[in-house]
């Protein structure tokens, strides 16, 4: 429109004619500046800087958005306020806007640039069903589960926040935003034997939702265990532990432990020979002691576990020239995981020819069934030789295995007339007292002197013309029987059984 010394001629009066006043002062009003748009849920907030009057105040502000289209929010805001908040709008659906101001003399002659695009969003629904279980260590933790909500009300997921309570109504938070999509969470660090509700809300741009259901668990007491087979108990220091000196179960409640396994196998027997005085038949081995294999760090879950132990191997009796017999593995299988296992210890024997009549002794190995680390242990050593058939008769027991690793039990070089000792078997504090299991047994004698039993003191602690195969304090091993010295002829006596062994687990003190 033209306009003449700041007047606008389309909207002069006649009244103002004699005065020589032509048109109203003014012009229409500039645009707004700085339209700064906020979504919200199902609304945007706009807000601007108002653009010059042009010498006629500014009465109101046409408000438009397009959402594909332009169309008009209102045509005329009424008021002088800098800011507008659109409603009713559809929340996942992108919006622009544009202002227009209006002064005295009519509607400007632009709006204002175009804002950002700007999509409303509210707070998303409610979360599928939450499911509670108890975690792997179901003392301290409990694993939820639900499902993601059926709206997003028009912004992604990004999170849940999860909250507990130990009464039902107070509630503090697991965690105040999870940071995932993931719709699953462990909640750690909770107290054993004690009752928690737990409660699940989603998390947008617009903020928390509302929460779902609000179910509960009990955490799980303290390790409870039970026991069958013969086993004695005792504590040390702040650990509990279970001997089994025969085979049994170990039947674990609650909770599961971490514990050290120790597992001591049977030892072997020595063995029976002729019992002549001069010649090749003179004497013979003591068994080798049982593998012995400690390992810790196991974790023995809830279940029932079994302990076998091994026996020792038996007597060879008294007919002449017999080997002994191998003692039997003893085993520890955790339910659902590895089997730790020793290896019986090896037989005594003879020898027919008068040589190497010693000789015997225990494969006093260890393994595992699984991957987990165990080792294999070597053979147990052998025992002491012969030297001849007419003086110096040596007969050595078998070495026992000692976690894997070979002892002599035997003496190949004394000048006695001495039957093999048993080997020892690995020494080990879990068992609760002095006592060493698994020892092997000692062998026949072909003089006044007869094999000791391997075990803690490797001595049977038994005078050598008593002809009796009674153990030592201290020891499990099988002593070795004397065999007399009668009128050149040694006794009938046979090598004494290997010893028994042991198993035994030690966990902390539930």
């Amino acid at each position: 429109m033209p306009r003449f010394d700041g007047r606008f001629f389309p909207s002069s009066q006649v009244a103002d004619w004699a005065s020589g006043k032509f048109g109203t002062p003014g012009w229409y009003p500039a645009a707004p500046t700085d339209v700064t748009p906020t979504e919200g849920d199902q609304e945007v907030a706009l807000a601007w800087t108002e653009g010059n009057a042009n010498g006629s105040d500014i009465t109101g502000y046409k408000v438009e958005k397009n959402d594909g289209s332009w169309s008009t929010v209102t045509s005329d805001t009424g008021s002088t306020a800098t800011s507008y908040t659109v409603t009713g709008l559809t929340n996942g659906t992108a919006h622009t806007f544009r202002i227009t101001a209006i002064n005295g003399v009519g509607e400007g002659e632009a709006p204002s640039a175009v804002t950002a695009s700007k999509t409303p969003r509210g707070v998303p629904g409610t979360p599928g069903t939450l499911s509670l279980a108890a975690g792997s260590d179901p003392q301290t933790q409990v694993n939820l589960s639900w499902s993601a909500p059926g709206s997003t009300n028009g912004a992604a997921i990004t999170g849940y926040k999860v909250q507990y309570s130990t009464n039902g109504s107070s509630w503090s938070n697991a965690t105040a935003d999870t940071g995932s999509t993931a719709t699953t969470y462990t909640a750690s660090s909770l107290s054993l034997a004690t009752q928690y509700w737990f409660r699940v809300a989603a998390i947008n741009a617009a903020g928390a939702g509302s929460y779902g259901n609000e179910p509960n668990i009990t955490t799980a007491a303290a390790m409870a265990w039970t026991a069958t087979g013969t086993y004695t108990t005792g504590t040390d220091g702040g650990n509990t532990w279970v001997k089994w000196t025969s085979t049994g179960n170990f039947v674990v409640s609650n909770a599961s432990a971490t514990a050290d396994i120790f597992v001591s196998a049977g030892g072997g027997s020595g063995a029976k020979a002729s019992g002549i005085y001069y010649g090749p038949y003179g004497g013979a081995g003591g068994g080798g002691g049982g593998g012995a294999l400690t390992t810790t760090g196991v974790t023995v879950g809830i279940g029932t576990h079994v302990a076998t132990v091994g026996a020792g191997g038996a007597s060879p009796g008294t007919s002449i020239a017999v080997n002994g017999s191998k003692g039997s593995n003893s085993m520890f299988a955790v339910s659902g995981g590895s089997t730790y296992t020793g290896q019986g210890g090896g037989h005594g024997s003879y020898n027919a020819n008068g040589e190497n009549a010693g000789c015997g002794g225990g494969a006093g190995g260890v393994s595992t069934t699984s991957s987990r680390s165990g080792g294999t242990g070597s053979q147990g050593g052998d025992g002491g030789n012969s030297y001849g058939y007419s003086a110096n008769y040596h007969w050595g027991g078998g070495g026992g295995g000692m976690g894997g690793d070979a002892t002599n039990g035997g003496d190949p070089s004394g000048t006695d007339w001495k039957a093999g000792d048993g080997g020892t078997d690995q020494s080990n504090s879990y068992t609760g007292s002095a006592i060493s299991y698994g020892g092997g047994g000692g062998g026949q004698g072909s003089g006044l002197d007869k094999g000791d039993g391997g075990g803690t003191t490797g001595t049977d602690g038994v005078t050598s013309q008593a002809n009796v195969s009674t153990p030592a304090a201290n020891s499990s091993g099988g002593s070795g029987a004397g065999s007399l010295y009668v009128n050149g002829y040694g006794g009938p006596f046979s090598g004494a059984a290997g010893g028994s062994g042991a198993v035994v687990i030690r966990f902390p003190t539930p």
